[in-house]
């Protein structure tokens, strides 16, 4: 009987897609040669955050939107505070990733490589 509701409940998850992960994966590069601090993800239903980004490293996200969203990144380095809208859309059906690379000046680059799962 034990079996018999555990394979149940695996074909439920399967059927509902409840087993199946649309997390879109962010990953943060430093490339200013400064330290960020405190890096903000913010999106629809949601928002995720690294304290710190030493130069050269970089720090993996993960962003699961509820709904149409874009992503807006904030983040503190030598005393600015930087912000800005990235021109990315995804939805919570989505998965993929998104590369954003912060480069001297805190200029940002990025590269979206999501689609509909």
């Amino acid at each position: 009987m034990k079996k018999i509701l555990i394979f149940l409940l695996v074909i439920g998850f399967i059927a509902t897609g409840c087993g199946k992960n649309t997390a879109i994966e962010v990953s943060v590069y430093n490339q200013s040669g400064e330290e960020i601090r405190n890096v903000t993800l913010i999106y629809t239903g949601g928002r995720v955050n690294s304290d710190l980004i030493r130069p050269g490293e970089m720090s993996i996200l993960r962003v699961n939107p509820t709904g149409a969203s874009d992503i807006q990144i904030q983040f503190s380095s030598k005393g600015q505070h930087v912000e800005q809208k990235l021109d990315v859309y995804f939805e919570n059906n989505y998965s993929g990733y998104l590369a954003i690379n912060i480069t001297k000046d805190n200029k940002i680059t990025y590269e979206d490589k999501t689609s509909i799962s």
